[in-house]
């Protein structure tokens, strides 16, 4: 049969049991086509709606309250997506939104995604919208459990903001008009200092205890006239004696060596002493400052105002710069969590020692063209609408600036004309390379202010109906620590007062006619826990120079009578407490003097009678030596 007729039977025999060999066997091209439909069906059905869906998620989760999107549309093909109406729920008014985005445009690199990585060169932002109605209100999630870090800063940021509690109008009013507010007027029971010197009675008492147990070691005055009795025994004559002397110097050596010892034990003793009267004297000092914090206390539940310039700004504004920098703390919390500065070196040495194995630690090596997991290269903000004009543009908004080498940049302006705000811009440099290092500088040209009160008295109102306000923020946080300036003017300030006390009213009208424009300069700087605060306004100072004369005796009055009344209840525990150090000194120190004295003298003696010995050991030789060689003439 020839070679032709055998391939065509061997085809019709396979054609029969329906049997395809290689790889177009009917068993896999079955799996494949179901594969290749569920994933084009997957894209063209649910690919969109499962974006849509995770952009929501995660801006919730960013914003704190409920992100919508409008409509995802993408293109696989050239991986370009568009997304319209993102509106962003204010979650202090949940019924408006903080902002929305009418369109978002931005295309990926295949590049980084067959790498794994999202990489965008450029996302295109139009038709911003501020503090827009929302069609129904807007979800707010519950805030997540503080981290201790952030429960720190809000202990420190409520600490500062009770000592910018007060009102300051309303407190002058009471005391021109001779009816102070309704303050605890008692100083009993209410005293830190006193406290304090409770304190310090008790731990005297504890210390005496202790210092009494180190005194037993002490030499008692048997050992110290035996050392004496030691002394007056040395011959001290042999010393010239060739045979006796290392006899002589033995003795000598063994007392001076008990002598040191016994220095040594009455050393340590002093050192405990003056370490306790230390003690005692800082605490002390610790009292002055605590009748200190005592006389503002009291004054502040008395509700007398204190009549410095910065007092009464810190009362006037206080809060208003304390919740500039509460919001600025807010967005660098979020900004670190995006933004992870970089970890703490591993220690290098060598480590043979077999341990179990803990929790791991991650790291990334950046190489040349690498691309970190998220890129976005440039967001171009491009805003034009009936509220006005936003422009600007943020570079480098990735989650590993380490591997691209570049910080985050922001550069922003804007000219809101429907809210009455011109004269924005916004410059900002976010670089977690290493230490957290943050800086932002925002100016708003022109922004109206209205009903702004300084006062909440019912005794006194100062109100600012209407002005036009324009501030310069610097913020910047490195590490643990923030430096916050904020430059702020209230110009053409029309005003609302009034006051029961015809001469508070009369104060009132005069600072509002002769303060057409307010200043306000603000600085806090240090760590977040140890904030430094300064606080001017020409507000303050007006109102100082306008009441002084009509409250400052009063004032003067009711200080000198809480002083009085402190020290009243203080005198005798300052007495008792003096006594205490007194007896303390004259008891332990007068045991020391007195026991240091004794050695020391031995000690200086044994040196002396050492010396003389020598010397006259010294001169007999050189006699012994003239004899022998008198009468011989060289």
């Amino acid at each position: 049969m020839s070679e032709d007729k055998k391939e065509l039977k061997r085809l019709k025999k396979e054609a029969k049991t329906n049997k395809p060999k290689g790889p177009f066997r009917t068993g896999a091209v079955v799996p494949f086509l179901v594969v290749t439909i569920l994933v084009t069906a997957f894209n063209y059905f649910l690919l969109e709606t499962t974006v849509k869906k995770s952009m929501e998620f995660l801006g919730t989760t960013i914003n704190g309250a409920e992100v919508n999107v409008g409509d995802v549309s993408i293109d696989l093909k050239n991986l370009r997506t568009v997304i319209t109406k993102v509106e962003f729920t204010n979650k202090n008014e949940p019924t408006l939104n903080s902002f929305e985005i009418g369109r978002m445009e931005f295309k990926a690199l295949w590049d980084a995604i067959l790498r794994a990585k999202l990489v965008i060169d450029i996302v295109e932002v139009k038709d911003i919208l501020i503090e827009t109605k929302r069609k129904s209100k807007g979800h707010v999630s519950p805030p997540a459990p503080p981290s201790e870090e952030s429960k720190a800063t809000q202990k420190v940021l409520a600490q500062a903001s009770k000592e910018f509690e007060g009102n300051i109008l309303g407190d002058i009013a009471g005391l021109i008009s001779g009816n102070p507010g309704k303050g605890d007027k008692s100083v009993e029971g209410s005293l830190k200092s006193k406290s304090k010197y409770e304190e310090i009675s008790k731990e005297i008492e504890i210390r005496g205890a202790k210092v009494d147990e180190a005194f037993k070691s002490l030499p008692k005055t048997a050992e110290l006239n035996s050392l004496k009795t030691r002394f007056g025994k040395i011959r001290w004559n042999d010393l010239g004696n060739i045979a006796k002397a290392p006899k002589v110097i033995k003795e000598i050596d063994s007392l001076k060596k008990d002598v040191d010892k016994t220095k040594k034990k009455y050393d340590e003793a002093n050192k405990i002493v003056n370490k306790n009267i230390k003690y005692i004297n800082d605490s002390q000092k610790d009292i002055k400052r605590l009748v200190k914090e005592d006389m503002n206390d009291i004054q502040k539940r008395m509700k007398i105002p204190k009549m410095d310039a910065k007092s009464i700004a810190k009362v006037l504004f206080g809060s208003q710069a304390l919740g500039y920098i509460k919001k600025a703390e807010e967005y660098h919390a979020k900004i670190k969590d995006y933004l992870p500065p970089k970890k703490e070196k591993e220690d290098k040495k060598p480590d043979f020692v077999k341990r179990s194995r803990g929790k791991g630690r991650d790291y990334q090596f950046g190489t040349p063209k690498s691309y970190p997991p998220v890129w976005i290269k440039r967001v171009s903000i491009k805003s034009k609408n009936s509220q006005g004009m936003i422009d600007g543009e943020i570079k480098d908004i990735t989650n590993n600036q380490k591997i691209i080498n570049k910080p985050t940049l922001l550069k922003l302006k804007a000219d809101l004309l429907e809210k009455g705000i011109t004269g924005v811009s916004a410059n900002g440099v976010f670089d977690h390379r290493n230490e957290a290092d943050d800086k932002l500088v925002l100016n708003i040209g022109k922004y109206p202010v209205a009903n702004k009160a300084l006062s909440k008295s019912d005794s006194a109102k100062l109100i600012i109906t209407k002005a036009n306000g324009n501030a310069i923020f610097n913020v910047h946080f490195k590490g643990e620590s923030l430096n916050f300036n904020i430059d702020n003017y209230y110009r053409n300030i029309q005003y609302e007062t009034d006051a029961t006390s015809p001469a508070m009213k009369e104060v009132l009208g005069s600072v509002a006619n002769n303060t057409k424009t307010i200043s306000l300069k603000a600085k806090a700087n240090g760590k977040i826990k140890d904030l430094k605060w300064d606080i001017k306004s020409n507000l303050a100072s007006a109102l100082q120079n306008s009441v002084r004369k009509l409250v400052q005796g009063k004032i003067d009055a009711a200080k000198k009578k809480i002083k009085d009344d402190i020290d009243k209840q203080l005198g005798a525990q300052k007495k008792q407490i003096d006594a205490q150090l007194n007896a303390f000194k004259s008891k332990y120190q007068g045991q020391l003097d007195q026991g240091k004295k004794q050695f020391s003298n031995i000690k200086s003696d044994i040196d002396k009678k050492k010396k003389s010995a020598k010397n006259k050991a010294k001169k007999d030789l050189e006699n012994k030596a003239k004899k022998l060689f008198k009468g011989f003439k060289l």
